[in-house]
């Protein structure tokens, strides 16, 4: 093996996908091309192996998350979802399910939008411009 094919042991907030990674050669093309150019490099197993190496690091996230999720779901599954939800040590965190809702939750496009920007007009402290606990994110500091 040489050192450019070691897999790096990756850590980020919240978005991990699914439990493993959705199969990209299985109705996913988009998906195979994003994840082919994200590691720069034409391999199918490879993008398999660094992407169920990801660690999901959920207790980073310490801002209010709203977290907008379809149930069918397969390319970020709600299991997935709710381990997020469970995780962030936020008090205020919010997960909202669409029974029939599509990955991007075009089929409820307004209501997502709507409910979106409600969201935000009740959160002073992200309306206001301030932070919460002094940073969105603790990697800022």
């Amino acid at each position: 093996m040489h050192s450019h094919d070691a897999i790096p042991q990756w850590q980020i907030q919240g978005n991990t996908g699914t439990q493993r990674s959705a199969e990209p050669n299985a109705g996913f093309a988009r998906l195979r091309e994003k994840r082919l150019a994200m590691i720069g490099r034409r391999d199918d197993a490879f993008a398999n192996a660094v992407f169920d190496s990801v660690a999901l690091a959920a207790n980073l996230i310490v801002c209010p998350p709203l977290q907008l999720q379809g149930v069918p779901d397969q390319l970020f599954r709600l299991d997935k979802a709710r381990l997020i939800h469970d995780a962030a040590s936020a008090p205020d965190k919010t997960l909202v399910l669409w029974n029939d809702g599509d990955h991007c939750l075009y089929n409820h496009s307004h209501e997502k939008h709507c409910l979106t920007a409600d969201w935000f007009r009740q959160k002073p402290v992200l309306r206001n411009r301030g932070s919460w606990r002094g940073s969105l994110s603790p990697l800022a500091r």
